[in-house]
């Protein structure tokens, strides 16, 4: 496992904030992180689950097994090996996504576990993902506006424009 971190560590470093390597630098890393993901696959016996392979469901979780011999050992004690795996995902919480034990950590994000992953390689913060922040906003019109010019003299009514009008001609005579 630690072969796991070393080389995920020294890809991060490598790529760091840039955007483009060359291919020559990148690909060995790239080789070594692999196998070193083999190795922990292979400690951990982590396999990829077949349809002819053998179930077992065990706490609301089906789990899948190559052998005979692997579902009974898990049967004599299945509280022991659930309880393993998530020992090994809580130091390792970049694994809940990958093994889908998500309802296990509802608390968890991908934004949280990059956190968590970037302060763990000593990333200055101003570079981390920061995480998605959700706020709620309104704005408000008022139904009817308040005019600050009114004009005093205005006057809309037709019959008073005509006794005006008549007053400014003078033709009462």
């Amino acid at each position: 496992m630690t072969t796991y971190d070393n080389e995920l560590n020294t890809l991060k470093a490598l790529v760091g904030a840039r955007t483009s390597l060359p291919k020559g630098q990148v690909y060995p890393v790239f080789e070594a992180l692999s196998k070193a993901w083999e190795d922990l696959d292979a400690e951990h016996q982590l396999l990829l689950a077949r349809s002819r392979s053998i179930k077992a469901y065990f706490r609301n979780a089906y789990h899948v097994f190559v052998n005979e011999r692997a579902l009974d050992e898990f049967m004599a004690d299945p509280g022991r090996f659930v309880g393993a795996v998530h020992d090994i995902v809580v130091r390792k919480p970049e694994l809940i996504y990958l093994l889908r034990l998500q309802e296990s950590f509802p608390e968890t994000s991908m934004a949280s576990l990059m956190k968590l992953t970037n302060n763990r390689t000593h990333v200055h913060p101003l570079l981390t993902p920061h995480a998605v922040q959700k706020v709620d906003a309104g704005t408000s019109t008022p139904v009817h506006f308040v005019e600050k010019n009114l004009d005093v003299n205005y006057e809309w009514n037709e019959w008073s424009l005509r006794r005006r009008a008549v007053k400014i001609a003078n033709l009462r005579n």
